[in-house]
């Protein structure tokens, strides 16, 4: 009488983390008192079949995170008779990242405008959102790439940041800031006049307007 082969033990490692760039690999106990076997592996992700073999290099297919890698082991005698088991892992989503915030004008005044562009990446080949936020001396003050100021709200000697977010498919983020600090303009003089005499004991009056923005 033939003996059904036996499965046990089945293992994927990593089990966690696992990324849609990882290396995994299954393994599983087999045991037939009748001949040697050895168990096969399948890969999938749901239904379709990726990769046959102990390992796989998930680098090498289009996965996004929160797909289910599917291992099935299988062990098959020289009569049919044949055992299987299977386990999966899920691919875990990794935050983007802020490359690069940079504020055009690094040396504003109290009525500069300033524009703000930032770029971000995702190691899992997503495409993540950017959003910006304006802050003078940490406090909220605007949304949006460009900020108009004014001396009221963003005094000489305040710091303005603009704070930019990163968001991905998945709930990740990340944030990156650029500050600048605003600077004083010099005062203008116009309209200088000078009025009374020409004489040695005569009384000059001299008038100006003086202009600090």
């Amino acid at each position: 009488l033939n003996t059904e082969p036996y499965l046990a033990n089945l293992s994927i490692s990593p089990l966690s983390p696992v990324y849609n760039d990882s290396v995994v690999t299954c393994g599983a106990m087999v045991a037939d008192p009748d001949e040697v076997l050895a168990a096969a592996y399948e890969w999938s992700v749901g239904g379709t079949v990726l990769a046959n073999g102990s390992s796989i290099n998930l680098a090498d297919y289009t996965l996004m995170p929160a797909d289910d890698l599917l291992c099935t082991a299988s062990a098959t005698d020289s009569q049919g008779a044949s055992q299987s088991a299977d386990m999966f892992v899920t691919l875990e989503n990794r935050n983007p990242v802020v490359d690069s915030v940079t504020i055009d004008n690094q040396n504003p005044y109290t009525d500069s405008t300033l524009s703000c562009v930032a770029s971000a990446s995702d190691l899992d080949g997503e495409n993540p959102g950017v959003s910006y936020e304006w802050l003078v001396d940490g406090s909220a003050v605007a949304v949006g790439d460009s900020l108009t100021l004014n001396g009221a709200t963003a005094p000489v000697g305040s710091t303005v940041s603009c704070q930019v977010t990163a968001l991905d498919g998945y709930g990740g983020s990340a944030t990156g800031t650029s500050s600048v600090t605003v600077e004083n303009t010099a005062p203008t003089i116009s309209g200088t006049v000078i009025t009374g005499g020409v004489y040695n004991t005569d009384v000059l009056n001299c008038n100006t307007t003086a202009v600090d923005p």
